[in-house]
């Protein structure tokens, strides 16, 4: 919700916004609050390139939120969202920025760091 829906506002309506879902989640749903969240952050030119990709091979059409200017806008507001709340980040690309596709981190090494983030809330700091 707060990513998806949270498009729809600006600025300090936004923050409204964020402020009545933790209210409706955790206060009138009672849901329980998260131990851990994170955050996958797959940059926005990375993340065209692998969608090209999969429509190149596979021969998948794009579906109705998978064009520029949608993704621009869920991307930096995921980006607001994580960090309002405090979430955990695993990058998905490596710090050297260039972008190849040789730069996105493999699923192994992503799955990797969110591993370690989760036993080092369960057990702890890790290695």
């Amino acid at each position: 919700n707060a990513i998806h829906q949270g498009l729809s506002f600006n600025g300090e309506e936004k923050v409204k916004f964020l402020k009545w879902v933790e209210t409706l989640e955790y206060e009138m749903l009672e849901t329980p609050r998260e131990t851990l969240t994170i955050f996958i952050d797959m940059p926005l030119e990375f993340s065209l390139l692998l969608l090209q990709e999969r429509v190149g091979k596979e021969g998948i059409q794009h579906d109705i939120h998978e064009n520029r200017e949608h993704l621009t806008r869920a991307y930096e507001n995921a980006k607001f969202v994580s960090q309002y709340y405090g979430w955990d980040t695993v990058r998905c690309i490596t710090d050297a920025m260039v972008l190849e596709k040789t730069s996105i981190k493999t699923r192994e090494q992503i799955s990797e760091e969110i591993l370690l983030l989760v036993l080092e809330k369960l057990i702890g700091k890790v290695g």
